[in-house]
């Protein structure tokens, strides 16, 4: 029999039966039966029913059999069967739990098809309440073998199957995951639609020999579109399972600590894209924790940037790391706040409410990048110098160690590498240290003042040359770099630098070994270095999570909190993983691997750990910490039934089919490769132009710089007059007596002439060397080839100008004989078009037969347009550097020199041995979960109940306590003194109790139409006040005055009667 999944099974006698599918195949007799299910009319196939009674109908007793498991029927959808027994009552913890009935069914939503979910109704015995096996509540009861083999996750409504949940788990969205269950949902309801046609006309086919199909060719349903979940049932079923997995979570994130520093920042991006308004207000932030080597302590909303929202953030960070027996780190970067901003004497002074605040754990530092970035900020965007003066200023703060630069430069030299090294090896292979305060101060002054004497050179050599000096552009020679904002901005950070903002603790140097590399394996074994230092890594942090959150807007808190908590649980596990840590997968819940790693059945995550059960309390992020400290009312577990309450379109996340492509910011970059961007020297203007708003390149010089008071003001700084640190004397630093500068007399053009035949005798020696040049062993690399490939789609070959020394000859006269043009396009086309000429003159000429063609070989336009801008950028770079003169040269190379010296203190400090890279790893606290339910322990609770109700005492027989008079009103004690005399005036006797007769409530008589009194008179009810008026104690007036009145109201209605009859009988006249 074929189920829904396609599964075939075949009897004993070799026939097959056709199932509700409609797959079937042929028995050994070429005969095809139906199953007993399906009408006897015909042989083919019926279509199947895809609605609510394909469900199955297992019996209770079945499931108490199955327990845990899943159970399929011919045609059915499968069964997920979950009735575990050996839990306690969620509400009192009684074990004396029975089964009472079947629970109801339900669609659990799957890949490719859905499935059904069933449980068992228990009632408990001790409180009589009621619940379902599969309610969350009820399953944490459970021991963790069982909670880890439920495979959905369910509340009021339908449910979700956990290959849905890993999906929303790994980071898609709702949307992205319901077009995917839709597609393989399709996919599949074709595969059924193709197998119930081609045994339709199987059959068909077979109507000669009696066979007939007992439906149409179209009978098939159509597509069951209620198979696919929709976004409001995924968002809710993955609130769910988040909640259900929060503790271990949290559980896991208390075990990440760090052990040099932390870094802290705020952002602003992701929050905005929520809506929670109503927890922390309109200007809410996001403020991130990092530790060593960019793993995520915590990541909490709260209402702003004021630091006490993170007090209580900051406070658990230091318990957890108590706690594990770990050293609490030393020092703690942040990009604000990590000084008054007002010169100290002594550092023990220093620090505003955040140094009161946790000066007594940590040390908090300024980060360098933001330093240079505030300085930066004031600079125009678009000078020339721009990049020079914060390289410099880089040089100036960071500190590297010559072995370290000396060992890189062997290396490069024997992979024949030229030029300087990169940023990723000076980074990687470099180490480098903050100096002391005041000799970094003294170093970025000179910087300063460099500068400010080359804004003086360029200023008078331009107006030597008769260029305008007023209302200058940037595009301007004599633009200036440094103005009188600068400076203030300068003067404000060196503070910072004096106060101890940015120095290194020497006991406690900011970088690690990671170990060493074998250079371009050249031999050459190189350290390889990581930086602790810097904000970066939260800069990497926040732009991996803006990405994250880029096309998820208007989520709620709920939503948010699951994504980010999910988030922080892979990244972390993805960072130690490049550590070499041996963790868990991503999308692995923290539950599962506490089971299988406690009990030794799973080896391979040594390196994972987990807290003690109940410390998750002291963990809160994203917007449950915002309702901690905003004290909002905690978040309780929600109505998950989606499909019975309607959801708020808000809470649907949209997913945009065209994503705007995000270019990634050079902090998260730097991240993934392990680096600091405030390590950086010659890469740090990079970061800046995606951090400072460009200037326009026609903007006139600021207000507050008047050119000709500045130059006054600017000190003639000279090679001479520029301070140096106390420890590096002038005699030190000579400048060469005599600074030639190179020659402009341009090199004789290289004849090319193939018309005569080579001599072997005249060609010198060296030339031939090339043959006795060993050949390489062939290393294992890329194996397409890639040449081949080219060639076989018609495209040539090409090579950069510069590829000999023939090409870069014609390449260097054309482009010296070509105009100046601002469009690099138009030029590079017309160095092109000029190439291929004197190629084709070239080739033209006559040459010996023997003779080899010229070395000319084809260029394209992108290596023409590379060759191009590094031309015009060495025409630039004497402009970029400031070198307008010889003077400039000369100031240039001085001040390069000067950063060059290193005080003893910062060789000492780089010569101390760097500490190996080892994350801190607590060790794991694991719960092994509750205790199973034996029969045993319910005996024990049955005999304990029997004990109890055995020892309790009797309940006291209670005595009937007579029933209490009503009071009396007064006016009716009254009324009841009357008719008493009156009656017996009268001589009337009282009456005795009867039963079922209605009598007055004054004078106790009957009060029936036909009792009357001696002189005639009956008891009246007047009106509907249901008061009885009697005629032994009231007075004849009263019910004369009522009989009036009520003889008025008749006569009014009687009245209104016939004015309505007269008014709808005119209009119909």
């Amino acid at each position: 029999t074929t189920s829904s999944t396609g599964s075939t099974t075949t009897s004993s006698t070799g026939s097959t039966t056709t199932s509700s599918t409609g797959s079937t195949t042929t028995s050994s007799t070429g005969s095809i039966t139906a199953s007993a299910d399906l009408p006897k009319v015909g042989s083919g196939p019926v279509p199947p029913k895809f609605d609510s009674s394909n469900f199955q109908s297992p019996t209770i007793s079945e499931l108490r059999a199955i327990g845990i498991g899943i159970k399929t029927f011919p045609g059915k959808l499968d069964l997920l069967v979950y009735c575990p027994l050996k839990g306690r009552c969620p509400h009192c913890k009684s074990a004396l739990l029975t089964a009472n009935s079947v629970g109801k069914r339900k669609l659990c939503y799957a890949i490719p098809w859905p499935k059904t979910i069933v449980g068992v109704d228990m009632r408990c015995g001790k409180c009589n309440k009621h619940f379902m096996t599969h309610d969350t509540n009820y399953v944490n009861t459970l021991p963790s073998e069982e909670q880890i083999k439920r495979e959905f996750v369910t509340a009021k409504g339908n449910g979700s199957h956990i290959s849905l949940l890993r999906l929303l788990r790994s980071g898609l969205t709702v949307a992205q995951v319901e077009r995917y269950i839709q597609d393989e949902v399709r996919e599949h309801y074709l595969l059924l639609k193709s197998k119930y046609i081609e045994l339709w006309d199987k059959v068909e086919a077979m109507r000669g020999v009696g066979k007939v199909n007992v439906a149409s060719r179209d009978a098939f349903p159509p597509f069951p579109a209620h198979y696919v979940p929709g976004r409001p049932h995924l968002t809710a079923m993955f609130v769910r399972d988040y909640w259900e997995n929060k503790s271990h979570i949290m559980r896991e994130l208390r075990t990440i600590v760090s052990n040099h520093s932390l870094a802290v920042d705020h952002q602003r991006k992701v929050v905005k894209r929520t809506l929670g308004g109503d927890i922390v207000g309109n200007g809410g932030q996001t403020f991130t924790i990092c530790g060593d080597f960019g793993v995520i302590c915590g990541v909490y909303v709260v209402p702003d940037t004021a630091l006490s929202w993170v007090k209580k953030a900051m406070d658990e960070v230091v318990d957890r790391h108590q706690s594990a027996g770990v050293e609490v780190p030393r020092s703690l970067y942040m990009d604000c706040g990590c000084c008054s901003g007002t010169p100290h004497s002594t550092l023990s002074n220093t620090g505003t409410s955040v140094a009161a605040l946790w000066r007594s754990s940590f040390s908090v530092k300024l980060d360098a990048m933001h330093l240079m970035l505030r300085i930066g900020r004031e600079m125009n965007a678009n000078h020339p110098r721009r990049k020079k003066f914060l390289v410099d200023l880089s040089h100036a703060i960071f500190m590297q160690h010559e072995g370290d630069q000396q060992q890189l430069m062997k290396a490069r030299e024997a992979a024949g590498l030229e030029g300087p090294p990169t940023r990723t090896e000076r980074v990687k292979f470099i180490c480098r240290v903050v100096g002391e305060l005041e000799s970094v101060a003294e170093r970025m002054v000179l910087v300063l003042k460099a500068h400010r004497e080359l804004d003086c050179q360029c200023h008078s050599q331009a107006e030597a040359a008769g260029m305008e000096v007023d209302n200058l552009t940037v595009a301007d020679v004599a633009y200036p770099l440094v103005t009188r904002r600068l400076m203030g901005v300068f003067q404000q950070q060196l503070v910072h630098v004096r106060n101890g903002c940015i120095s290194d603790n020497p006991d406690h140097l900011p970088y690690v070994k990671v170990g060493t590399v074998n250079f371009h394996s050249t031999g050459h074994h190189l350290e390889h270095y990581q930086s602790l230092r810097g904000t970066s890594k939260v800069e990497a942090v926040h732009s991996v999570l803006d990405r994250t959150f880029y096309t998820q807007r208007g989520i709620g808190a709920e939503v948010f909190d699951a994504r980010l908590g999910w988030w922080i649980l892979a990244y972390n596990r993805r960072r130690l993983r490049a550590l070499g840590k041996k963790v868990p997968p991503d999308t692995m819940p923290p539950k599962v691997c506490e089971h299988y790693v406690s009990r030794g059945l799973c080896t391979d995550f040594p390196d994972w750990s987990i807290a003690a059960a109940g410390s998750e309390a002291n963990v809160k992020i994203g917007y449950d910490y915002g309702r901690l400290v905003t004290v909002k009312e905690q978040w309780v577990e929600p109505d998950f039934n989606m499909e019975a309450v309607h959801t708020d379109d808000d809470q649907v996340v949209p997913d945009p089919l065209e994503e705007r492509s995000m270019v990634a910011t050079s902090a998260e970059a730097l991240e993934e490769l392990g680096l600091d961007v405030g390590d950086l020297v010659d890469e740090a203007p990079s970061f800046f132009e995606h951090e400072l708003p460009n200037a326009s390149a026609t903007s006139n010089v600021p207000e507050d710089m008047d050119m000709a008071m500045a130059i006054e003001e600017l000190p003639n700084v000279t090679t001479a007059s520029i301070e140096l640190p106390p420890n590096v004397t002038t005699a030190s630093i000579e400048l060469p007596p005599n600074v030639t500068t190179a020659s402009n007399e341009d090199d004789e053009e290289m004849a090319i002439d193939d018309s005569t035949t080579p001599d072997a005798a005249c060609i010198d020696n060296s030339v031939l060397a090339w043959r006795n040049v060993p050949i390489p062993d062939s290393s294992p690399g890329r194996r397409r080839n890639v040449s081949r490939l080219r060639t076989m789609g018609g495209d040539p070959t090409c090579v950069p100008p510069d590829f000999n020394s023939n090409m870069l000859a014609i390449w260097e006269e054309l482009w010296h004989s070509m105009p100046q043009s601002g469009r690099v396009g138009v030029t590079v086309n017309s160095l092109l078009q000029r190439y291929k000429e004197r190629c084709q003159a070239l080739r033209k000429r006559p040459r010996h037969p023997s003779a080899s063609p010229p070395a000319l070989l084809p260029v394209s336009f992108a290596l023409a347009k590379d060759w191009l801008l590094k031309q015009q950028k060495a025409q630039s770079e004497a402009l970029q550097t400031g070198a307008v003169n010889e003077d400039a040269r000369e100031v240039v190379a001085d001040l390069n020199r000067s950063l060059a010296e290193q005080p003893a203190s910062t060789t000492a400090l780089l010569e101390q041995p760097a500490r190996l890279a080892s994350p801190v790893v607590p060790p794991p606290v694991m719960s092994l979960g509750p205790e199973p339910v034996t029969d045993c322990v319910r005996a024990e609770e049955r005999a304990e109940k029997r004990a109890r109700r055995q020892t309790e005492k009797p309940r006291a027989v209670s005595r009937q306590k007579a029933p209490k008079k009503k009071a009396i009103p007064p006016e009716l004690e009254e009324r009841q003194q009357r008719a008493s005399a009156r009656m017996l005036e009268l001589g009337i006797p009282p009456l005795q109790a009867l039963d079922g007769k209605r009598r007055c409530p004054v004078c106790h008589q009957l009060r029936t139409a036909s009792d009357k009194t001696p002189d005639g008179q009956i008891h009246r009810v007047l009106g509907r006040s249901n008061q009885v008026w009697c005629p032994y104690a009231d007075d004849r007036a009263i019910l004369e005055a009522f009989e009036k009145e009520q003889k008025e109201r008749i006569q009014a209605a009687w009245q209104r009667a016939n004015e309505a009859k007269r008014m709808k009988k005119k209009q119909h006249t």
